[in-house]
This record gives structure tokens, sequence and C-alpha cells, in this order.
């Protein structure tokens, strides 16, 4: 039976101290629960009919088994890190791959390939103490340790960090001798699909180039979700009428002023009424659709689950290209190049 891991959620650490039952069938029927050590490795099994120990493990520094004792230690395969364990080959299995603890080695390829790390058969990029990766395929997170602390549950001083911030219709001026006149809901729905155009060919000319989305530890590849957001904003200009759009940085942690923590960076679009209320909001995720983090594809989505996951209006903003059309049609500002410098920039 599993439960909630160390992440107080079913997978959010990959099912590490999730173990909550053991039943072994045999002569008679055996259930035990587990007992676990701050890393949520398997460390006894406990008898649930009488309390006795039924089951004691010991591990070293490289997971290998220095103990496994008693009447269910060789019956239950989950053990170090709460993974399954093979008794023939020793081989803790991680889901997407192998590891070896009496060699210390992952003895197949990272399924990341190059994108994880030059080296095909490592982990991590040699730093787990600087990285995580919960489920055994891909890094979520760059951060000096983990779990990092939750956000507190009263919301910060500060109105531009706090949760759901949206930026008030005054942040956008609207030049022009009549330029929100035509914003009813048609043509509010007209600019949405023309949005969603300019997103669709920028994914296209992203899939031409064989951009992927950047690993956060990985320095070998620019196309991160802010190199990225950077570039695809700069494809939706100049925004049709009614509509404008801005780069929003979110954070996990409210004291993240050095970056150090879990972020990400996304393209937000606002609609207006005709008085200049702003109305509709979508949320294009270059980097979250590639990676398969929004249901639905490379389409626009809702900002609020993102916004729920990354509670904090970072403290550092990015400027923000910006050219609309007017109601008349006329272009205001400067329509940025397209291309995919930022994602593509070796350094």
């Amino acid at each position: 039976m599993w439960g909630m891991g160390l992440s107080g959620t079913m997978q959010g650490a990959g099912g590490v101290g999730g173990l909550l039952k053991v039943t072994y069938y045999g002569g008679s029927t055996t259930n035990a629960f587990a007992a676990y050590d701050g890393n949520g490795n398997v460390m006894a099994l406990v008898d649930a009919s009488n309390g006795s120990v039924c089951a004691r493990y010991e591990y070293g520094p490289f997971a290998e088994p220095i103990r496994v004792s008693g009447p269910m230690g060789k019956l239950n395969p989950v053990r170090f890190s709460s993974k399954y364990t093979d008794d023939e080959s020793g081989f803790l299995y991680y889901g997407y791959r192998y590891y070896n603890p009496s060699t210390g080695r992952w003895p197949s390829r990272d399924p990341f390939s190059e994108a994880g790390s030059k080296n095909l058969v490592g982990f991590l990029n040699n730093d787990p103490l600087s990285h995580v990766d919960i489920m055994g395929f891909v890094p979520l997170v760059d951060v000096p340790w983990w779990p990092p602390p939750p956000p507190p549950k009263s919301a910060p001083t500060d109105p531009m960090r706090a949760a759901g911030y949206v930026p008030s219709p005054k942040r956008f001026k609207w030049e022009g001798v009549c330029p929100l006149t035509c914003c009813n809901e048609e043509q509010i729905k007209k600019g949405l699909n023309d949005l969603s155009e300019k997103y669709s060919a920028a994914v296209k000319a992203a899939a031409a180039l064989g951009l992927r989305p950047a690993s956060p530890y990985d320095p070998s590849n620019p196309a991160s979700c802010k190199n990225s957001s950077l570039d695809i904003i700069s494809w939706l200009m100049p925004t049709p009428p009614c509509w404008r759009c801005y780069l929003e940085h979110r954070d996990y942690n409210p004291s993240d002023v050095n970056d150090k923590w879990r972020d990400h960076q996304v393209i937000i679009c606002i609609s207006f009424g005709v008085l200049g209320n702003s109305k509709d909001q979508v949320m294009f995720d270059w980097w979250g659709d590639a990676k398969g983090r929004n249901n639905g594809g490379f389409t626009p989505h809702d900002p609020l689950p993102v916004r729920e996951e990354y509670p904090y209006y970072a403290p550092t903003q990015p400027t923000s290209p910006d050219a609309y059309l007017d109601c008349q049609g006329m272009l205001h500002g400067r329509v940025p190049p397209k291309d995919f410098s930022a994602s593509t920039a070796r350094f």
C-alpha cells in the first residue's frame, strides 16, 4: 500500500518515503508497516498484528545493502530510496533506469541523452547535492537543497509579489485617437485567434530549428523558459487590437532575490474592453508545452495553475517588448525581429 511520500504528495518525490504497508501471503497473511530514515529509505518492517520487527535494513553510502535480516527481510523488495530491489542482480529500479549499488553506477544511458549531460551514463551532471531528479528521468529543479521551504500561508506585504498577481490596466498606455472603441466580445475572440496562429507559427519555427526545452541545470542548451519566452513574445508582435502581452517571471520562494530556487517565466496576454478594463487572460508557455507540463499542447492556457505553482511575483521582472495595433489598425511601438536569438545563443 502506498501513500504520500516525503514531498507530502503521492508522486512529488517519485514515491520516496511513500510505502505504507507490505503484505505477505504465505502460510498465513502478514501485514507489516514500513519504518524510514530521514531520506525515505526503508529501515525496518513492523508486524501490524503484534508490533514486532520482522525486517531490518542497513545501507552503505552508495545504497549497497549492509544488513537485510528478519523473516520478511528478503520477501520485501522495496528498500533503499523506497525503490524496488532485484535480489538476483542487486539493481535498484528507478522507473527509467536501473542503479547498481555495488559499483555506484548507472549501467544504462541517461534517457534524456545529451540534453541531460555530455556524460551519457551520468546522473544530475555529477552534482546530486545541488540538483534533484524526482522521477529518475530529468531534473526538475536546480536548488541548493530539497525540498525548499513551503511558501508562507500569509500573503507578502508587497502587493507586487502577492499570489496570482495581475497587472493593473494602467500598466499599459493606449495611444491613438480611438484605440479601444472596437473591443467587443467578437473582436476580443478574433484577437485571441490571431495570437494563437502567431504562436503556432513560432512553435513550427522552433521545431524547424530543432529547439528543445533546456533542463534547469544544463548550460549547454540556452533554450530556457526565460530565453524561449523572450523569443516567443516577439512572434506575437504586434498584438491585435484589444490585446497586450508581457513577460511574467514568477517564483516559488518569496525571498528568491538571487534566483536560486524554482522559478518560471511565461507570456501573459490580456484583453481589454471598450473602457480600458482588463477582461480575459491567457498564457503562452513554449517551454512548459514542450515539456508536456501543460494540458492541451501548444495552445494558449489559463495562467492560474502556473501562478498557483509559483505563487510569487518575482522581484526582478524582464523588460517586455511592446508593439500593438489599435482599433484603426495603426501600429504603436516597435515590432521586434521574429527569431530565436536568445534560445540559440551559445556562451
